[in-house]
Order: structure tokens, then C-alpha cells, then sequence
């Protein structure tokens, strides 16, 4: 077998060395790099999410197309927010991937239930409305029950998708802090949530879902009517 003398065996060193330096450096690029991308896509989600929360304090949306083609924006610019972090080496992110994470999931899924409630409520104003027009109108014809009743059972439908995203929305805005608190340190003050802006949210959640459920009540007593 030929035997490498001493100056050939110097320089293979020396090359492993640089490669293992590069590599190194490479890696530690690249882990940076995709930190940096992680703390960015949650940034434009705290944008967003803060940006309709304020929206949400300041008192529900006068147009409906426009209200609910915003919030589902949001939603979609999110959820692909959150794919992209399924995307990132997990190894490389460490903890900051949990955080993350775990953020914009909550974001995402805080955006997603007030599209859904935004968007029902809308509904329901149409098919409550409706409800109204026909109960007003003339009962001597042989199809006004069953319209009366198909009509009740849309209202139904519509407030059950409200209250169901009403609900889960409490509850998201109530996990929303601890979420926060774990991805605070990657964003800058001015995109955080205040504390009374997610208070006030979830009051006038509370209690426009109070206030709608007794007049759906009282607008579905069909036995009022008669």
C-alpha cells in the first residue's frame, strides 16, 4: 500500500479542517437564517391578529361583504403563516419553534373563529329578518307553516354557527396570553397584544352572544305568534 509522506498528509489535514470549518459555518448560517424567518412569519401574524383585534374592540362591522372578505384575508394570510413553520428545520428553530408554533396556531385558529362568528352573524341578520317578514305577513295560505318552519330552522342554523365560534373564540382569547408571553421576546412591543384590548374583545364577544341568543330565542317561539 503507497504511503502518503508527512507534507501530503499535512495538507489532506488541512483541507478536512476547512471543509469542517465551512461546513460548520454553513450550518451555523443556515440555522440562523431559518430563526430569522421563523420570527418573521410570527411578526406579520401578531400584526395582523392585533390589527383585527382593534378592529373587533372598536365595535362591529357596518358591511358585511367587506367585513367578512377582510377577516377571511387574515385568516388565509395566517394559515399560511403556520404552513410555512411546518416547513422550517424543527432542530434548527429549538425552542423558538415551539413558540412559534403555538403563537400563530392560537392566531390562526383566534382569526379563524372570528371570520366564522362575523360571517354567521351577518347571516343571521338575513335569516332573522326573514323569519320577521313572514310572520308578519299573511297566514290564510296553505304553505305559510311550513315556510314559517323552514325559515326557524335556518335562523337555528345560522345561530348555532355564531354561538359555537362565540364560544371557542372566549376561549382562544383566554389562552392568547400564555401564548404570547412565549414568542414575546422575538417581537417588537409595538406588535403585542395589550391585555385590555384582548379584555375588551372578549367582553363585547360575551356579550353580543348573550344579547343575540334572546332575541333568537324570542324571534323562534313560533307558539308567540299565533
Amino acid at each position: 500500500m503507497p504511503q502518503l509522506n508527512p507534507k501530503a498528509l499535512g495538507v489532506f489535514a488541512i483541507t478536512l479542517a476547512v471543509a469542517a470549518v465551512g461546513y460548520w459555518g454553513y450550518g451555523a448560517y443556515s440555522k440562523s437564517q431559518t430563526r430569522k424567518v421563523a420570527a418573521a412569519l410570527a411578526k406579520d401574524t401578531s400584526q395582523r391578529l392585533r390589527d383585527t383585534l382593534l378592529a373587533e374592540a372598536a365595535g362591529p362591522a357596518t358591511t358585511a361583504a367587506d367585513a367578512v372578505a377582510k377577516l377571511e384575508a387574515q385568516f388565509a394570510a395566517v394559515e399560511r403563516s403556520y404552513a410555512g413553520l411546518g416547513r422550517l428545520d424543527a432542530a434548527a428553530l429549538g425552542a423558538l419553534g415551539d413558540a412559534a408554533d403555538d403563537y400563530v396556531l392560537t392566531s390562526r385558529e383566534i382569526l379563524r373563529r372570528i371570520a366564522v362568528a362575523n360571517r354567521s352573524r351577518f347571516d343571521l341578520g338575513a335569516s332573522s329578518q326573514a323569519l320577521r317578514s313572514h310572520m308578519s305577513a299573511d297566514r290564510g295560505t296553505a304553505t305559510w307553516p311550513a315556510e314559517a318552519v323552514r325559515l326557524r330552522e335556518r335562523v337555528d342554523q345560522d345561530y348555532r354557527e355564531y354561538r359555537l365560534a362565540a364560544e371557542a373564540l372566549v376561549k382562544l382569547l383566554d389562552s392568547l396570553p400564555a401564548s404570547q408571553a412565549k414568542i414575546a421576546d422575538q417581537l417588537d412591543p409595538s406588535l403585542l397584544i395589550e391585555s385590555h384590548v384582548i379584555a375588551a374583545v372578549r367582553t363585547s364577544t360575551l356579550e353580543a352572544a348573550k344579547r343575540i341568543g334572546t332575541e333568537v330565542e324570542r324571534l323562534t317561539n313560533l307558539a308567540a305568534y299565533r
